[in-house]
């Protein structure tokens, strides 16, 4: 009984598991653009692990805990197998790109980058570029991504465990549905408190502005500007080949004027 809920709860505290290490990895990575950094950074960082996993993870929490024994069917329980491989895989992987991605911007990556007007088109044409010169993130990532293949919890649900319910059985089910789905808005908002936390609640966790980067994880700041489409007016900056020398200096270039307005470069073929 309540194999399948348990298996949800293993899951979701592999994935707090994991976005820490992310986050120590992303410190690490970036060690010399922060400051002093203390427990209460990565402490603090929980809470926006949680409302980015429990958004993330909102349909695979509700399949888990659906009433009814069909839960414990082996084909149902795969089907939430590949969901939480790929939902959280693609979510936890743009925590990579911003281990060197932040060295451009200083702040967790958001939608804008895809979506800003400017930006469309550029981030695919930039790639091959980035994967590049930055080859071993990509070799870190693919390591990564088979640690998770063979350590994230799996279905142990044995024969005795499907069969048999009674009408105790299911109140408690539907009871845990409930209080689950009452967790995916109380997680997802962050606590109990009035307004929805925010990318800016971060410097609550920490006395340097600058490392509220350690406090974020970049789906939360993904998912925070949903539907916020950034505009980017002036005409972008065309570099040519021979002008174009190497990614630090992009870099540099970004890093000068991007607290002055927004920096698109644009890469043209010879």
């Amino acid at each position: 009984m309540l194999q399948s809920q348990k298996l949800l709860i293993k899951r979701i505290l592999y994935l707090i598991l994991l976005y820490q290490l992310c986050r120590i990895g992303f410190y690490i990575y970036n060690y010399s653009n922060f400051g002093q950094v203390g427990i209460k950074e990565f402490l603090g960082g929980i809470r926006f692990d949680l409302s980015a996993i429990f958004f993330t993870n909102a349909l695979l929490i509700i399949l888990h805990t659906l009433p009814g024994n069909f839960k414990y069917n082996k084909k149902y329980q795969k089907v939430l197998a590949y969901l939480f491989v790929g939902v959280n895989l693609l979510f936890l992987a743009t925590n990579f790109i911003d281990f060197e991605y932040y060295n451009f911007t200083d702040k967790r990556s958001t939608v804008s980058l895809i979506t800003a007007s400017g930006m469309k088109g550029d981030v695919m044409r930039l790639m091959p570029i980035f994967l590049q010169k930055y080859w071993y993130l990509a070799i870190i990532f693919i390591i990564f991504v088979i640690f998770f293949r063979y350590t994230y919890p799996k279905d142990s649900i044995k024969n005795e465990e499907k069969s048999g319910s009674n009408r105790k059985n299911i109140l408690i089910e539907i009871g845990i549905f409930l209080v689950s789905i009452g967790l995916i808005v109380l997680a997802g908002r962050g606590g109990f408190q009035r307004a929805t936390i925010k990318v800016v609640d971060a410097i609550n966790y920490t006395h340097n502005p600058k490392n509220t980067a350690i406090v974020l994880n970049t789906p939360f700041t993904i998912l925070k500007t949903l539907g916020k489409k950034e505009v980017i007016s002036h005409k972008p900056e065309v570099v040519s080949e021979e002008e174009f020398l190497t990614i630090d200096e992009i870099r540099d270039y970004i890093k000068k004027f991007n607290h002055i307005y927004s920096v698109n470069i644009t890469l043209v073929e010879k």
